[in-house]
């Protein structure tokens, strides 16, 4: 008896350190030691052990929302979700409402999701008042042992609980909640259903809310996206010209001397495409640029010279050369079809691009005022445009990308051959609806159908259907344009095509070619550059001047907390 009983007791005892190790890796990353043992948080963290053995993930909690630029219809939501009922906890109360206690956010990589989520981190680690932010990458809670990924997740919630009002980040969650499906494991499965019990079952909450984020929204199990769960979700856009200038002055506001404004505007207007960190790494890359301007006796040695930092100043040819050789990631995802026209072909098909933008602002008045617009829905009917043009005129090359550039603003969803046959893994009438669901989903915007006689001439019945009947199910005051371009006139089109675009509600836009005024003021510049003298090669530069070696410098000191924390590791 004596024997059985200590044997219980030691693997209470073994059990009861294990479980106070597992709550201990949990800890939130926004405190540190300190922070929990202050008597403030001691009623709320129950850990029951120290926190000597922990060496949680470094954050830096320098960044705020003022680091974040161009997002401001997210941060005012998240405050709604997570400052609000702080600090104004009279008004929920008087009309009894339950603030969102779930958010997704979604969009291209690189857009600023994982970013917010850290300032939001921050914004909440006032003294005294901080809000327990606990980060989770999507992989983390998974486990080869069967059971484990939801013992993981269940204490997450219950330690979120414990230290409530808190906040639990799960960044690429699409890794750890897919679509369950008859081709997916069973495991994957029960994890899925331990976060929807845990997120909305029987036992409410409290004050913990969870923030998803993922690039891959369609691979989200569609139990998440309900409120209760995920309240609302955020779609992060790649920036318009405004808010790429606003990126591009936040990183180099340290810079001196500033870039001019008409250098802003040319960065602005040139980085079509790009998301907050390409416009970092072009920062990065001109600033580098630079220094092999200034210095290029640096890549020549292997010691520290003497370099006046003062001469190192970024120019516009550093941005230029930094342009050509960085390639924005949504270009490697994604083929990006919008830009202005260009300026060889800009004395051609002028004319014809502001007579199609003054046609779209008729029929769609939400072009030029952006995804937050909110118009009164009887402003648009049916807003569709058939861009009829044969070979060779440039309708797809050049008119269709400036009109998307026209309405940057507006999200675009492009429906072509590429699309519905890219992904093996679904069949085309399931691309074809899953992408009207997301041109319908991020309203005002724009669904492009750039070869529209191609792909009639190659669709099956069924996906013909399907694309005829998904357009017809749309309401017609529905704030979603339908661009497409056919090589092929109207009245030769199929008869269901024609339905689509009624020529005489003037969908249809036909491209003349350019006249003799056009064409002559496209060749002006080729005559004026063959009239001029030869191109003479510039002197070679002189020599370059050597530079003085100094000695390296020291390694940098270790400040009192990083000791301490060496120490308390070893």
């Amino acid at each position: 008896t004596e024997s059985s009983e200590s044997d219980e007791a030691n693997f209470e005892m073994r059990k009861s350190k294990r479980m106070n190790l597992e709550r201990e890796k949990m800890r939130p990353l926004n405190m540190d030691k300190r922070d929990v043992n202050k008597s403030i948080f001691k009623d709320r963290s129950k850990a029951g052990s120290s926190l000597a053995d922990v060496q949680p993930m470094e954050m830096d909690m320098g960044v705020t929302f003022d680091n974040v630029g161009g997002l401001k219809e997210q941060v005012h939501s998240l405050k709604e979700m997570v400052m609000f009922p702080l600090l104004y906890p009279e008004m929920f109360k008087k009309f009894d409402i339950q603030p969102p206690r779930g958010v997704l956010f979604y969009g291209p990589p690189g857009t600023g999701k994982t970013l917010l989520a850290r300032a939001l981190a921050s914004e909440c680690s006032s003294e005294n008042k901080k809000v327990a932010f606990f980060m989770r990458k999507g992989a983390d809670c998974l486990s080869k042992w069967i059971g484990e990924s939801e013992r993981q997740l269940r204490m997450l919630f219950d330690q979120a609980y414990q230290m409530r009002p808190s906040i639990i980040f799960f960044d690429e969650i699409d890794g750890l909640a897919p679509v369950r499906s008859s081709r997916q494991d069973q495991i994957h499965s029960s994890i899925v259903s331990t976060l929807l019990a845990l997120m909305d079952g029987l036992d409410n909450r409290g004050e913990i809310v969870v923030i998803g984020a993922t690039n891959r929204l369609e691979n989200i199990d569609p139990a998440l996206r309900r409120p209760g769960r995920f309240d609302r979700e955020f779609r992060f856009f790649l920036p318009d010209r405004k808010t790429r200038k606003e990126i591009i002055k936040l990183h180099t506001k340290t810079w001196d001397p500033p870039i001019s404004e008409p250098l802003l505007n040319t960065l602005g207007t040139r980085t079509i495409g790009y998301c907050g960190a390409d416009l970092k790494g072009l920062t990065a890359e001109a600033a580098l640029n630079s220094l092999r301007r200034s210095f290029p006796q640096v890549y020549e040695s292997n010691q520290k010279l003497a370099i006046d930092m003062n001469v190192v100043q970024v120019r516009k040819c550093d941005f230029e050369k930094a342009l050509r050789k960085i390639v924005p990631s949504t270009h490697r995802v994604e083929d990006r079809v919008l830009g202005p026209l260009p300026k060889q072909v800009r004395p051609l098909l002028s004319q014809t691009l502001t007579n199609l933008t003054h046609h779209i602002k008729k029929i769609f008045p939400h072009c030029r005022l952006g995804k937050t617009a909110v118009l009164p829905a009887t402003l648009t009917h049916r807003p569709r445009l058939l861009i009829v043009a044969t070979e060779g005129q440039g309708a797809t090359t050049y008119l269709a990308p400036a009109l998307l550039h026209f309405m940057e603003k507006l999200p675009v969803t492009k429906l072509d051959i590429a699309a519905l046959f890219s992904n093996s893994a679904r069949t085309p009438e399931e691309a074809v609806t899953s992408l009207i669901h997301l041109a319908r989903r991020t309203q005002p915007g724009i669904l492009f159908i750039p070869h529209l006689a191609k792909l009639w001439s190659v669709s099956s019945e069924t996906v013909r259907a399907t694309l005829c009947t998904a357009l017809a199910d749309c309401p017609p005051n529905a704030p979603m344009l339908v661009l497409a371009v056919s090589n092929v006139p109207h009245h030769q089109l199929d008869e269901s095509v024609q339905h689509l675009f009624n020529i005489h509600y003037r969908e249809t836009y036909r491209v003349d070619n350019p006249g003799e005024n056009e064409r002559r003021e496209f060749f002006r510049p080729l005559v004026t550059a063959c009239s001029q003298p030869p191109y003479q090669p510039p002197p070679p530069p002189p020599p370059r001047e050597s530079l003085a070696v100094l000695p390296a410098p020291d390694s940098r000191a270790l400040t009192e907390r990083e000791e301490k924390r060496l120490k308390r590791k070893e």
